[in-house]
Formats: structure tokens, sequence, C-alpha cells
């Protein structure tokens, strides 16, 4: 009897135990939401290659076929005739690096298989362009669900969502944020629309998020190298996403360092491979412009596009190469690198002339980039408003944290 009355104390304490560690930490249900994330990306790759299908999107009309990616699509046509990465824009012109390796030399091997500036090319770049938009709603679930349970374990547990359970509403918020991805009108325009890295961009930065997060509570190699990995792609797809960088290296270094875990070995690693990664490309640039250029050396000329007299703000096609036949002639005469360099001196000159109007275009710049409407033109413009990348998994969060 003393026997079976010890078990029963024991089972009876170890259920309210039990109940304490799942409110700590919801999983969320068997399979932590798999097939409902399965479906939520099937169902964002539809809708976007529906959107190809019947918007036609894929067909440039017209005898200017610079329209098909701009700097992305002449880079990719001189890549795949036989010029090397050269010639951003409609004529001949050189060695570049106005853009960063990847994206275009992906396009260079489409034009390869389907034809430079066809409609079948155009059809696969934006396929391919949906399938990395729609893969984006993994790791922003993965996002969400982590900060949720992490407020759960910071807050011993929480009120369930009326239509959940306990263990479920990470879960649930997780696949909100998802769906609101899939169903984002500008996360379609952009894929279906634009020869152009963004949807990889925006894959990659979620991604390198989601391992930011996580990457602290690894013991194994694998995932540092993983990471190391995944920013020197994220650096020749899209060199503005290195100022996330700093950060997510110095999170989960800071994280391992504070509890008295090895880190150096791990950023070491980290460092190594992100530089093998780059190298190569910094030295054919060194090799082609007799310069040391980061992976692309345009910043000051962006820089100047937006900043001259009369910018309101938008991107300014009469002042860029693409739109303007001085500027690229300008630039053929000057070269690359050279013509960077005038353009930064006029830049600095005009910033110093106007700081108040820079200020004020800086602003404004702020405004119609968090607005959605930076160029009010286009007739796809009501598509962006209220819409961007980092927004999703935060509200989700504010959500689960706030107190029923």
């Amino acid at each position: 009897m003393k026997r079976t009355k010890r078990k029963s104390d024991a089972k009876a304490e170890a259920v309210p135990e039990k109940k304490r560690a799942v409110a700590r930490l919801p999983e969320g249900g068997e399979g932590g939401g798999g097939k409902a994330l399965v479906v939520v990306v099937i169902v964002a790759l539809l809708l976007r290659i529906g959107y190809i299908v019947v918007l036609h999107t894929y067909h440039f009309p017209g005898k200017d076929k610079y329209i098909f990616g701009y700097e992305t699509g002449a880079i990719a046509r001189s890549l795949a005739s036989g010029h090397g990465f050269s010639s951003p824009f409609r004529s001949l012109s050189g060695p570049s690096a106005w853009l960063a390796p990847l994206y275009p030399s992906f396009v260079a091997e489409v034009f390869k298989v389907f034809g430079i500036y066809s409609d079948k090319s155009a059809f696969v770049i934006f396929a391919f362009n949906s399938l990395l938009s729609a893969l984006t709603c993994i790791p922003l679930f993965f996002i969400t669900r982590y900060l949720c349970e992490e407020t759960h374990r910071a807050s011993d547990g929480g009120a369930s969502l009326p239509w959940t359970g306990d263990g479920a509403r990470p879960r649930a918020i997780a696949l909100v944020a998802a769906w609101l991805w899939a169903l984002a009108p500008p996360a379609m325009f952009w894929a279906t629309e634009w020869v152009w890295e963004t949807a990889a961009s925006a894959l990659l930065l979620t991604w390198l998020v989601w391992l930011t997060l996580t990457l602290a509570s690894s013991s194994g190699i694998r995932s540092w190298l993983l990471f190391g990995l995944a920013w020197g792609v994220a650096a020749l797809t899209n060199p503005s996403l290195l100022s996330f960088f700093p950060v997510s290296l110095a999170y989960p270094l800071w994280v391992r360092r504070s509890r008295g875990q090895s880190w150096l070995p791990q950023a070491a690693v980290v460092g190594l491979l992100f530089l093998n990664l780059i190298t190569p490309w910094l030295l054919r640039n060194y090799e082609v412009f007799h310069y040391p250029v980061f992976i692309r050396p345009n910043l000051w000329a962006e820089i100047s596009f937006g900043n001259v007299p009369g910018a309101d703000g938008t991107w300014l096609a009469r002042v860029h190469p693409s739109a303007n036949p001085m500027e690229e002639a300008s630039y053929n005469l000057m070269g690359e690198v050279q013509y960077v360099q005038w353009k930064k001196i006029q830049v600095l000159n005009f910033i110093r002339q106007n700081p108040g109007f820079f200020a004020k275009l800086c602003m404004k710049r702020v405004y119609l980039f968090w607005s959605g409407y930076s160029r009010p033109q286009e007739r796809q413009r009501w598509l962006r408003a209220g819409f961007c990348l980092p927004c999703w998994p935060w509200p989700a969060w504010v959500w689960n944290f706030a107190p029923e």
C-alpha cells in the first residue's frame, strides 16, 4: 500500500510540473505546424505563378529590351554573349561591378538556355523569384514562433488565444505571419514583375535573422559554417544586407560569451568562410579596375542620383545613365570607377551647399520608403502600401506579449 501511495503521489506531483513545462515552452502541437506551413508555401507559390500567367508579366513589349531587368538584364546579356561581367547600360562599355555577381550570373545562365531577353527566359526568372518569395514564409514562421516561445519563457506562460490551446499559441501566431507574407501584394509584385534580386534578398535576410536568433544555442560547428556561408552568399547577392552583419554576428557571440562558452573559434570560422567566399570577386575587381573595389563601387553614384537640384526624394531617371544618354556617355568615357568618383565629388559639393535641403530629402525618403509610395507614378503603387518585410514577425510578437 505504501509503494502504491508513493507512486500515486509522484504521479500527482508530476502532472503540475508537466503543465508548467508546457506553459513555459509551448511546442505548438504535434509537428509544430509543419503541414500547415507547407500549405502556406504552396499557396504563396501558386498565387505568384498565377500572377505571372494572368497578367503576362513575362512579356516585355516594344523594341527597347533594356527594360528587361535594366542593369541586371544588361550584364546578363553581356555574360551570355561572351563579353564577361560588363556593360550595365545599353552600350558595350567594358568591365563592371555595378551589381553584385550572383543574381546577374543566374539570369545569364537562363539567357543561355532560353534566349536573351526572351519571354521564356522572363517566365523562368519570374518563376524562380516566385519560388524564393514563397520560401520566405518558412524563416518568417520560425522567427515568429521563436519570439513567441521566448516571450512565454520570460513570462512563465501566458493566456491562450481563444481558438487555440495553450501549446498552439506560438504556432498560430507564426502561421499568421507566414500567411501575411504569402498574401502580401508587394511580395508578389517584386517577385513577378522585376528582374532583380529582391526576392533573393528577402529570403536571405529572413533566413539570416532566424540563424542569428538561434545560433547561440548551437553546440556544433556546422551551424557556424552555415552562418558564414549564408553571409557570403548574401554579400555576393546584395551587399546592402551587410549592414545587418555586425549585429547578426555580435549577438550570438555575446550570448555565448555571457554564458561562459567559447566564442572566438566560432567567430573565426564565420569570418574565414565569409572572406573565402567574397575574396575571388574582390580579386577580380582589383584585376579589371586596378583599384580596390568591395563588391560594388557605385555607392556614391547612387547617392548622387537622388541628390541634385530639383530632387523630390524619389529615383530620378533624368540623371541616371540607364535613361540619360549624356550620363551614359560620361560613364563610357571615364570608366566605372572614375565615373563614380566624379559623382562622389558632385554629391558631396551638393550636400555642403544644401545641408537643409539634403536633410529634408532624407526624411522624405524615409517616409516614402516605409509608406510604399517611392514612385507614385507607377500603376502598381497601391500594391506596396503598408507592407514591409521586417514588420511581419514583430506585431505578432507584441500580440503574444500583451496580456489577455
